[in-house]
């Protein structure tokens, strides 16, 4: 199992204000765009047993030449990701997630945590992975190259999630 975690910046906005936008269908859908994520599905963004739950599925590109032969024989043409998020509903900080994500055709399993806090300049989300594969004898260089992929996404979608802060806050004023 290959764990990894990373702290993302968020400057002048509220946890709280985090964690309402991470509970906007809009944000999903603008989030993507900002991504060239083409291929996406909203499937659920609600309430749900004490819990806001997040279920997007889309395409995903993980460079498949960085992954060892026998972990390519698994893959197609296209890799499709359902990344189900569980936020536990709270009106005190800190706001924290659950998730878990599906990659058709990949024997992986990945699964995480975040937790969103104020700070003096702003919020962070401290986001822990942990990758576990169950491909024989190269089951480590997967998760170690998963793990690694998305930590480097992690960073992506803070820069989609920053510019739709700004977005909104052009839009409201």
């Amino acid at each position: 199992m290959k764990q990894e975690s990373d702290i993302q910046y968020y400057p002048g906005v509220s946890a709280e204000k985090l964690f309402s936008v991470f509970q906007e269908p809009k944000f999903y859908e603008t989030r993507c765009e900002l991504l060239n994520i083409d291929n996406y599905k909203l499937k659920q963004c609600e309430p749900q047993n004490n819990q806001f739950v997040v279920k997007l599925q889309s395409d995903v590109d993980i460079p498949s030449d960085k992954l060892p032969k026998i972990a390519r024989s698994f893959l197609g043409e296209q890799l499709e990701s359902l990344i189900t998020t569980r936020w536990k509903l709270s009106e005190d900080e800190p706001y924290t997630a659950n998730y878990e994500i599906e990659i058709n055709k990949l024997p992986v399993e990945i699964n995480g945590k975040m937790v969103l806090n104020n700070t003096d300049e702003g919020c962070q989300n401290l986001v822990s992975v942990e990758v576990e594969s169950s491909i024989p004898f190269v089951g480590g260089k997967v998760e170690d190259m998963m793990a690694k992929y998305f930590i480097k996404a992690l960073e992506k979608d803070r820069k989609a999630i920053l510019v739709y802060l700004s977005q909104v806050e052009a839009v409201n004023g």
